[in-house]
């Protein structure tokens, strides 16, 4: 599977030009922090002194011991936080990945309003939550420096949050892009203005930008089979044309595929064979099949590791916000 030669040179001078002109592309009106105003729509927000409280709290589900874990929205963030980034990430990418995550959180604890908790998680595998125990052990002598480091982002960006016209973003990251960002419309059939693709050069400089891995026809077989065990897939079909009419999004990841006759999207091919994200290619060699993925995550927002490499060129949170998130406005709220 190849990537139109076009395509390829338009996001090489894409690259090119973002390099050099990153620091003109910011947004520079974004750098004022506005004022929260009264007619605001803070999501999970209940206006009345009698709940206010509440409001800097978080109801979390654990599916695992199916139960309910009551935090600040502090020490919720110290942790979701903890576990999305290093600790010794340059401090303004944690800037911004504290007040993504600030955004985010809020805008899913209004979108569960009608739900008995407002986020799920894993206790098996912390995605979003984990205990101060989990980072003691993973951070060991190092826990209490490591810690202030998150708290300092955190208390350096207190009550800030991304808006778009008067409603609190929101504001999905990731790991690693592909040199491009997704739109949310094309990914999650969901239409946020802020959003869309931008380039993200800095991310092809990542050690783990690319990974390969490899399937014997069997192996595909199996899976193909385990995952879909009512379709009709043809097996006859020779093995270099067993993947075939692949479609692509604006920003070049896989949107649908044909597996040996039986249509699948981007999506699910990277489920089924445990890909980092839908942007690959897929060789036949002659014995298996080679998945070239380009990237970590779904892709859509904030790349983290963009976001780091911006920090490390210079620039701030405020910056970093601005280029991921396109026409929100930095709101701090009162």
């Amino acid at each position: 599977m190849k990537i139109p030669i076009k395509l390829l040179i338009f996001f090489s001078a894409v690259i090119y030009f973002v390099c050099l002109l990153l620091p003109d592309l910011v947004n520079l009106n974004y750098l004022e922090t506005a004022s929260l105003n009264t007619d605001l729509f803070i999501p999970g927000a209940e206006r009345s002194e009698e709940n206010a409280k509440k409001q800097g709290f978080y109801l979390l589900y654990d599916t695992n011991k199916s139960e309910y874990i009551s935090l600040s929205e502090d020490d919720f963030l110290i942790s979701t936080v903890s576990l999305e980034l290093s600790p010794l990430t340059d401090i303004e990418a944690i800037k911004a990945q504290a007040v993504a995550a600030r955004s985010f959180y809020r805008y899913k604890k209004e979108e569960n309003k009608e739900e008995k908790y407002d986020l799920l998680f894993s206790s098996i595998e912390p995605t979003i939550y984990a205990d101060e125990n989990y980072f003691e052990e993973k951070w060991g002598e190092n826990y209490q420096e490591y810690r202030e480091i998150i708290k300092s982002a955190l208390k350096a960006t207190e009550n800030e949050v991304l808006c778009f016209e008067d409603t609190i973003a929101c504001c999905s990251y990731y790991a690693i892009s592909d040199g491009v960002t997704e739109s949310a419309e094309e990914i999650w059939q969901l239409s946020y203005p802020y959003l869309i693709p931008v380039a993200s050069p800095y991310d092809i400089l990542s050690p783990y930008f690319e990974t390969k891995t490899y399937f014997t026809p069997e192996e595909v077989k199996e899976l193909l089979i385990n995952n879909y065990p009512d379709a009709k897939i043809d097996f006859t079909i020779p093995y270099e044309r067993w993947f075939s009419e692949i479609t692509y999004t604006t920003s070049s990841s896989v949107k649908s595929v044909n597996i040996c006759g039986f249509s699948v999207t981007g999506k699910e091919v990277r489920n089924i064979f445990s890909l980092r994200s839908t942007t690959f290619d897929i060789i036949y060699d002659g014995e298996s099949f080679l998945f070239k993925t380009k990237g970590y995550g779904h892709g859509v927002g904030m790349s983290q590791t963009g976001a780091s490499y911006m920090a490390q060129s210079g620039s701030d949170y405020r910056e970093i916000l601005a280029y991921y998130y396109p026409g929100t406005t930095l709101t701090k709220l009162l």
